[in-house]
């Protein structure tokens, strides 16, 4: 099941506790998966979607920043952001809609709070929120130097990036000098990394065949998937879950990032990234005239000097800091983005747009007697 139906149907009595399927099985160990992010957290709590792969969600920086901000709540970040030169941006691209949008899943909980069945919306920290992006948003920035000085001199503090693997962690981490940390957003009062996933599954509450299921869900926790986290179609591209697999994960990441085998993950800056297309372009243009062009391939950085053991543990350490939180209902996420894209688009105010806001979640909470 792909994420936005988990909202739907967790609690709605379509698929079964799994917990009781775990408590049964003598023969099936919890241990010997990451405990945090397969979907059994804890002996006696229940749960009812499980993930054979997973991602973290976060922001990266500098360690140093990280642990200054990471217990910040937006008040705190607001000022301390404040006291920082004029043209330092908080991500790159410090546009109004970039900033909300990569707050908002960390916030969506926050600002929509179950209650009795139904959601409350809190409009006061909603535009909060809102206003820190607006604020933020509208300060100068440049993009013109290579985005690891950037990083380096503090001109950007952030990078937000959904981490898939160790290797796209290790290629991310050479622009931070590789001092580097990982949290949550910024200004969030839980400032921990966010599991998420492609694939959930359950087993449904009108089975005939459970313990069959069952058979098959721990299948997919075991070594026979869990050793194939390099076959996309099986993982998506993601992380296993099984410690053992997990570990492998990082021997053969590090091996092929030091020998220069991984794919890159290339941040440019804006000037780098008009070279870079210019150059893509006049190969395309040369392919299809039938001119002669340049082949060699592009030259690879070399390997940022890590220090193998640390810098496996400071991943592990950010993964295990990691957590779940409660899948946001995807139609009051549509119905948010869809009217604030006249405020981002500098067609209304925010206070017109949130009026119309205000008024379409009414309509939908009555429409729908649940929030799920």
């Amino acid at each position: 099941m792909s994420p936005e139906y988990i909202c739907r149907y967790e609690n709605a009595g379509v698929v079964m506790d799994l917990q009781e399927f775990v408590r049964n099985d003598s023969l099936f160990d919890s241990r010997l998966l990451l405990p945090n992010v397969w979907g059994g957290q804890g002996n006696n709590q229940s749960f009812r979607f499980l993930t054979p792969f997973f991602r973290v969600n976060g922001f990266m920086g500098k360690q140093t920043l990280i642990s200054e901000i990471v217990a910040f709540d937006l008040d705190d970040f607001g000022t301390y952001l404040s006291r920082l030169p004029e043209d330092t941006h908080m991500i790159r691209h410090d546009t109004t809609q970039n900033l909300f949008s990569a707050l908002y899943p960390f916030f969506h909980n926050e600002l929509f709070s179950h209650d009795s069945g139904g959601f409350q919306f809190k409009r006061d920290e909603f535009l909060r929120l809102l206003s820190f992006c607006e604020e933020r948003g509208t300060r100068p920035y440049t993009d013109s130097t290579p985005i690891a000085r950037q990083f380096q001199k503090n001109e950007t503090l952030l990078l937000s990036e959904t981490i898939k693997n160790y290797e796209i962690f290790l290629c991310y981490a050479e622009y931070f000098g590789g001092d580097v940390g990982y949290m949550g957003a910024p200004g969030f009062n839980n400032g921990m990394p966010v599991v998420e996933s492609d694939q959930y599954y359950g087993i449904s509450a009108e089975t005939k065949i459970p313990d069959a299921a069952w058979m098959f869900l721990k299948f997919l926790l075991s070594a026979d998937i869990q050793d194939r986290y390099d076959t996309g179609e099986i993982s998506g591209d993601l992380m296993p879950v099984l410690q053992s697999s997990f570990d492998a994960m990082i021997k053969t990441g590090y091996e092929r990032y030091v020998n220069g085998t991984s794919m890159r993950n290339n941040l440019y800056s804006d000037s780098e990234y008009e070279q870079e297309a210019e150059r893509i372009m006049e190969k395309v243009d040369a392919m299809t005239s039938g001119k002669d062009f340049d082949r060699s391939s592009e030259i690879r950085p070399p390997a940022f000097p890590f220090t193998e053991k640390e810098t496996a543990q400071v991943f592990r350490n950010i993964i295990s800091s990691a957590h779940t939180v409660p899948l946001w209902n995807p139609d009051v996420q549509k119905i948010v983005f869809e009217e604030l894209e006249a405020f981002f688009s500098g067609q209304k105010s925010k206070e017109e747009c949130m009026e119309i806001l205000e008024d379409r979640l009414r309509t939908y909470t009555t429409e729908n007697t649940k929030f799920s």
